[in-house]
Order: structure tokens, then C-alpha cells, then sequence
């Protein structure tokens, strides 16, 4: 796995420029929410640790704060589904 580069957006579609990968907020964390429904992705309750992911969670769903963590994974998800497309 390599690093890539990538700008989080106001934009409305995924672009890829001089090696860097331009995404719309909108884009991540929609994607985010349908790991979560589809439950390709799934958070424990049981394990303390997940406990701020869980919070920003939240807050990213009602339309608030996105933090550190949510887009994290937020970018985590939305660059393994894109492998996956390309695969």
C-alpha cells in the first residue's frame, strides 16, 4: 500500500490532479454512511477505545463538527472502496 494524496473538497465530484486525489467532503462521509448501513463496516460498543470515533460519529451524522478520527476513516473507507472499484 502506498501514500496518497488527497484534498477534501466543497467540490461535487472526485477528481485526480498531478497525483493527487481531490474529494468532496460530501463524498467521504456519504460513503462513510454506507459501509455503516450496509454494515460493510461496523464500530464495537464494547471496546472503550472507540468511544470518541463514536461520539464524532454522531456529530458528523447530525450535520456537525467533523473530527480528526470520523475523517480519518472517512478516508480509510473511501480509499479502500476505491481500490475495491478498481480491482
Amino acid at each position: 500500500m502506498s501514500i496518497v494524496g488527497v484534498a477534501i473538497t466543497s467540490g461535487n465530484a472526485a477528481t485526480h490532479t498531478n497525483g493527487t486525489n481531490h474529494v468532496p467532503k460530501t463524498s467521504l462521509t456519504s460513503n462513510l454512511q454506507i459501509m455503516f448501513q450496509n454494515r460493510i463496516l461496523t464500530i464495537s460498543n464494547e471496546r472503550p477505545p472507540s468511544r470518541p470515533l463514536r461520539r464524532e460519529l454522531l456529530e458528523m451524522r447530525a450535520g456537525r463538527h467533523t473530527g480528526d478520527l470520523s475523517m480519518s476513516l472517512a478516508l480509510a473507507a473511501w480509499q479502500a472502496r476505491t481500490n475495491y472499484r478498481a480491482a
